[in-house]
């Protein structure tokens, strides 16, 4: 051939005469070599309960559509986990593994060893279930070679594009909504679809509620049932949703949507159920607020007139301010007073009984509240007014107790801020005789100084509070701690 017009004449001829001419076969790729291929390992559809999904395979380095991808339809793409989608073809699950092992840090790994014959073992005996992959992987990991191995472990991306299943979801026209790798993604592109049919409208229309004011609708159920789409079932979770000064019953496509929502709804009942023990409670939470922030009086003198300029200055400007004081306060209380744990069952019998009990015990826990903070704001007080000091005192007292403490206090840790105070004041006492050794202990806290970018949001409220515990147990061990605390567990909760 002498120019390419003359190769694309050629072949054109030759194709016409067989359109089979340049096509390679099996046997051309292969010259012989034998290769078995187990068609199961491999499959071109799997089964999510009676719904037959369609899998594609391309070997497409660099593209989006290189590896596996899945084909869901939009009724049922909300209800998949990280777990099903990751495990969905056989064939891949040896290599998946291999990879996960070897990317887990060097102390972890080698106790996997050998990592081949490892990943064969998990291949055969593990099962994600219905959870996130990673977790379910860690938490088997740790039970059966028993290794401490958390989610944390394993760095972002490492398994390769081509070994994590894409998802792609599409409607009852097989147009594609929504497609990636990353499931969470997919399914919160799609929740702007309408994936209700009339089957779902039908039904909503029966359980649906709004403008709720009290627990007089009976019970719900934990699951409902709409229809079969391809085979599996589409359910419905009911749930309770606050309204603003309401609640409505609302149908979910996601259990877990459905819970998270039910807790503001609950909580938002108590609200409109307790209203009336509210208002007098907030009153006095208020009276607590503005009596903090009133000096003792003294009788006459140069130090009754000192007193007096005093009170002039904080009722400018007050420790707190009473109606975000009572409202936080408020809100802590009530988180306290009706823990709605389970979710289930959402019974009315069950909500009297717990709203009845939680209004019992509310003045009761205002007044230990209330006793509470006065105990802190003395304590606050009385570690200002000493001579002693560390070097990051005055941080110490300012993070126990700003001025919007409560909003970002539990109520179960807020009776723990006095004895965080008193540490302070015992380890200033003795950063004053022993400075050396108190900067030595010191060194061991600064190690956890950025831990709010270390630490997952999920872990972030836990390793706060467990921070402190560790502070009484490096300055002032004969307070005690709430729970076991070490610098190695606080690492284990964060990326260190």
């Amino acid at each position: 051939m002498s120019s390419v017009h003359d190769l694309h004449r050629f072949v054109d001829a030759k194709t016409r005469e067989n359109p089979q001419f340049c096509v390679l076969t099996e046997e051309d790729l292969l010259r012989g070599t034998e290769v078995s291929l187990d068609a199961k390992m491999f499959p071109d559809q799997v089964l999510l309960g009676n719904t037959a999904l369609p899998l594609s395979y391309a070997f497409s380095p660099g593209e989006d559509t290189d590896g596996v991808t899945v084909q869901v339809p939009l009724p049922i793409a909300s209800q998949l986990t990280a777990g099903q989608v990751q495990w969905l073809v056989p064939g891949l699950r040896e290599e998946q593994i291999s990879l996960l092992l070897r990317s887990l840090p060097k102390v972890l790994r080698r106790t996997l060893m050998p990592i081949d014959v490892r990943a064969a073992e998990i291949v055969r005996e593990f099962d994600p279930g219905r959870g996130d992959f990673l977790t379910a992987l860690a938490e088997f990991l740790t039970r059966r070679y028993r290794v401490h191995i958390r989610r944390a472990d394993w760095p972002e991306r490492s398994l390769p594009p081509h070994l994590c299943p894409r998802v792609e979801v599409v409607d009852q026209a097989k147009k594609a909504l929504a497609a990636g790798r990353d499931l969470s993604v997919v399914q919160e592109q799609i929740e702007a679809h309408d994936h209700r049919s009339g089957a779902w409208q039908k039904v909503a229309s029966f359980w649906e509620k709004t403008g709720l004011t009290e627990w007089c609708f009976g019970d719900l159920p934990n699951v409902i049932f709409i229809e079969e789409v391809g085979g599996v079932p589409l359910l419905a979770y009911p749930g309770l949703e606050a309204a603003g000064e309401s609640v409505c019953i609302k149908l979910f496509a996601k259990e877990e949507t459905a819970a998270q929502a039910t807790l503001g709804g609950v909580i938002k009942l108590v609200e409109l159920g307790v209203a009336r023990d509210l208002l007098g409670l907030h009153k006095e939470l208020s009276s607590t607020a503005r009596n903090l922030a009133l000096p003792k009086r003294e009788a006459g003198g140069f130090r009754g007139g000192f007193q007096q300029l005093g009170l002039q200055i904080q009722k400018a400007s007050p420790l707190f301010e009473p109606q975000t004081f009572a409202d936080a306060a408020l809100k802590r209380l009530l988180e306290h007073a009706f823990r709605w744990a389970p979710v289930h069952p959402l019974e009315q019998k069950r909500f009297l009984q717990y709203l009845d009990t939680g209004r019992r015990a509310l003045p009761g826990l205002v007044y230990q509240l209330s006793e509470t903070v006065r105990q802190i704001v003395a304590l606050k007080e009385s570690s200002i007014a000493s001579a002693k000091r560390y070097p990051g005192f005055e941080h110490d007292v300012e993070r126990l107790l700003p001025r919007d403490f409560l909003e970002h206090t539990p109520f179960e840790c807020l009776q723990q801020l006095p004895r965080y105070f008193k540490a302070i004041q015992i380890r200033a006492e003795r950063a004053g005789l022993k400075p050396a050794k108190d900067a030595e202990k010191a060194v061991e806290l600064a190690f956890f100084k950025d831990w709010r970018s270390r630490v997952p949001l999920g872990e972030q409220e836990r390793f706060r509070w467990l921070l402190e515990e560790f502070r009484v147990s490096l300055f002032a061990q004969e307070l005690g701690t709430s729970e076991k605390v070490s610098a190695a567990k606080l690492k284990s909760l964060g990326n260190w």
